[in-house]
């Protein structure tokens, strides 16, 4: 029986999303022969077959700035329409919508299956991102023509299927495109084993610091974007910490750092809180050894209400208490798990009272609980038996 082909269509360079690699690396070690077509970004190697097994096609090398991932760019649509003449795959998985609707064109073309890896609510992004919003012809297109929304609807319209992260952009997609839920899976963007394998895992227990006046520390790794703000936070943790021995860590890439700096500039707590800058593993191992809370107090809006960020499950693995604002996909993760807290952040006043809360609740519980979740639930290893499966329904037949 021959191999069944995998094509994976990624808009950006490759490798560097965890995403991608973790479904391209599981597709391979399931014996389905997988490529990536992915954009040009000063590889050496145009092609090249990784350790993994997945092999890369790369575009662009010549073309520069034209090879902008629209839906009507005709150079990304002849160069799909070219792999795929030669790879001849059974299946095609697309990430997101921007190159959606060309892509499933061309399968329903060639009657090859196109399955869209939806990592999060994208319209949504586009409306938050700071670079979509910096001068008014983008925000006429993003936010009075919508044309995000537009794109998403025409592509998702001509999927075969879709891969999510969480079970509420199931509910969105029924909703807004009546889209078959039967043909909708949710693939969480769960951690593998051996991540985090090296972090010394310890029960949180915050009695025992209030007691002994420790500090208490909270912690923030990845990207921090304007959907992602965490001023409300800061200014809590700033009153706070006249009664408490607070720490922050804050690791990754701060959009706004300088903006966020010059707020904490001023705060009589600003010698507690550290910006560690660029992630890096030694920087997030530390950080992770050294929290008590993870934190991920996003305000409430469609990106943060229609995904699940990964770092939640690194907390959860690592034992660490979590707490978020009451947004949908934490507020249904912690009722389930227990492993943190979804409170109001949506003022100063109430974060004060959300962060006093978790200071003062079960921290060694919701360690426990966190770890036992992914240990048994919340894992890749879970979510790639589900996204094989998945996929297996599309190249049976």
């Amino acid at each position: 029986m021959q191999t069944k082909k995998i094509l994976y269509i990624w808009k950006s360079e490759y490798p560097w999303e965890i995403r991608i690699k973790k479904i391209t690396q599981s597709l391979a070690k399931a014996g389905l022969d997988t490529y990536v077509l992915a954009k040009y970004n000063g590889e050496e190697k145009d092609s090249e077959i990784l350790a993994d097994g997945v092999k890369v096609i790369r575009f662009g090398r010549e073309l520069g700035p034209t090879t902008i991932p629209v839906p009507f760019n005709p150079l990304w649509k002849r160069a799909i329409k070219t792999v795929i003449n030669e790879l001849k795959p059974d299946l095609i998985i697309v990430r997101e919508i921007m190159l959606g609707k060309m892509t499933a064109k061309l399968g329903r073309k060639y009657k090859i299956p196109v399955i869209m890896d939806m990592a999060e609510h994208y319209p949504a992004c586009m409306r938050e991102w700071k670079k979509y919003n910096s001068n008014f012809i983008k925000r006429f297109l993003i936010h009075k023509l919508r044309l995000p929304d537009i794109t998403e609807k025409h592509s998702v319209k001509l999927c075969d299927g879709i891969m999510v992260v969480c079970d509420e952009q199931i509910e969105r997609l029924n909703r807004l495109y009546n889209y078959d839920k039967e043909k909708i899976c949710v693939i969480e963007n769960t951690p593998e084993d051996s991540f985090l394998s090296e972090v010394n895992y310890t029960e949180v227990d915050l009695k025992y610091k209030l007691e002994n006046n420790l500090p208490i520390v909270f912690g923030h790794h990845g990207y921090l974007t304007t959907d992602k703000c965490i001023n409300t936070f800061l200014y809590a943790f700033e009153k706070l910490s006249e009664k408490y021995n607070l720490k922050l860590i804050i690791v990754g890439i701060v959009e706004e750092e300088i903006n966020y700096r010059n707020v904490v500039k001023e705060f009589k707590s600003k010698e507690n809180i550290e910006f560690m800058g660029r992630l890096n593993s030694n920087y997030f191992q530390k950080m992770i050894n050294e929290t008590d809370i993870g934190i991920m107090p996003y305000p409430i809006n469609d990106q943060n209400n229609y995904t699940i960020h990964n770092k939640v499950y690194f907390y959860m693995k690592a034992g660490k208490p979590t707490l978020t604002n009451i947004v949908k996909p934490y507020i249904r993760l912690f009722n389930e798990t227990k492993a943190g807290l979804a409170l109001d952040f949506t003022s100063v006043e109430s974060a004060i009272t959300s962060i006093e809360q978790m200071i003062h609740s079960d921290t060694i519980g919701m360690s426990k609980n966190g770890r036992k979740a992914v240990l048994e639930k919340y894992n890749w290893n879970t979510d790639a038996i589900k996204m094989i499966n998945f996929i297996n329904k599309y190249i049976t037949t």
